[in-house]
């Protein structure tokens, strides 16, 4: 175990937030350490657990303390992917939720060692900050005459690091984040003489090609203004993490029933109890992103201060 503790304060480098810094710098390696340790030694509790609560997981507060270790049921209808998935997203929601710095997570895999020749058991351990940046350290195990599970040194394996490397999202994968978190964003438009107009809609979540739906009265200005000029922008700020994302591209008034139905919100049936003739919905093709995150660290250039962007292919008229 003091060895476990000595590796984990030599080698573990993990990113905490630094508003525009772009250069992570790595929490306290004693907090980091206890933080991990803890994750790992509740996942070896699993371990020989008839209930094997696997997996599990906590909280790591602004101070840098363990703030709580949680686990979840393995229910025999969920994929382990599946059950790994879920737990995440309600950590991560749970760090947001309480402000937290980082959250942690342990589990169990079965990976082929490094010359190929066996399978050996082996509990991951994960660490993600709010920030976006984890880390995963993998840790072999077998088993001593009175079953408690005897660790060795963490080890290269298929999907593994031989040590703790700060990974950051890609901008995609924070602009979605971002988006996520902003259920009411703003849709710009122009009218008639090229002045903006904005105002804030309710839309649904970005699919796989950034196109966004979103419905409306009919005789909302802003139906006469898409078809007459289909350049729009969707503006989605996040205050809590002084994040924003800019989609900016092109929109279509779709009218047809079977359409609606399809991207249909429940939410929006009390506004819009005659789907046929009292809404219309309105899909945005995104073309370009721009993202600005404080929290993750993303920033515009020193000199500009133009935001870092993606520019998206062109798919023409959002689909009907």
């Amino acid at each position: 175990m003091r060895r476990f503790f000595f590796w984990l304060s030599c080698v573990l480098v993990l990113a905490s937030p630094l508003g525009a810094q772009r250069t992570p710098v790595a929490p306290d390696s004693a907090s980091r350490a206890e933080f991990v340790g803890t994750v790992r030694d509740m996942a070896a509790w699993a371990l020989v657990t008839p209930a094997a609560h696997i997996p599990v997981g906590g909280i790591l507060d602004e101070r840098g303390n363990v703030a709580s270790v949680v686990g979840t049921l393995k229910e025999t209808t969920y994929t382990p992917d599946t059950v790994l998935a879920a737990f995440r997203k309600d950590l991560s929601a749970a760090t947001r939720r309480q402000n937290a710095r980082a959250f942690g997570l342990g589990y169990i895999v079965r990976r082929a060692a490094p010359n190929g020749a066996r399978v050996i058991d082996a509990v991951m351990v994960e660490v993600e900050y709010r920030n976006g940046y984890r880390t995963r350290v993998m840790f072999p195990y077998t088993r001593d005459e009175a079953g408690q599970p005897v660790f060795g040194e963490p080890i290269t394996g298929a999907g593994t690091a031989t040590r703790d490397v700060a990974v950051g999202p890609t901008l995609e994968e924070s602009a979605r984040r971002i988006v996520a978190a902003v259920p009411y964003p703003t849709f710009i438009t122009n009218d008639a003489s090229g002045r903006p107009q904005a105002r804030t809609v309710q839309t649904q979540p970005p699919d796989s090609t950034w196109t966004v739906w979103f419905a409306t009265n009919p005789r909302t200005r802003k139906v006469a203004e898409v078809q007459r000029d289909a350049r729009v922008v969707l503006h989605y700020f996040d205050q809590s993490t002084l994040s924003y994302v800019s989609l900016v591209g092109r929109a279509r008034v779709v009218r047809d029933r079977a359409t609606k139905d399809a991207h249909w919100n429940a939410a929006w049936t009390a506004f819009y109890p005659d789907r046929d003739s009292s809404v219309v919905l309105i899909a945005v093709q995104a073309e370009r992103l721009e993202i600005v995150s404080t929290t993750l660290g993303i920033a515009g250039d020193a000199a500009t201060w133009r935001p870092p962007t993606i520019q998206l292919p062109r798919r023409g008229v959002p689909p009907r």
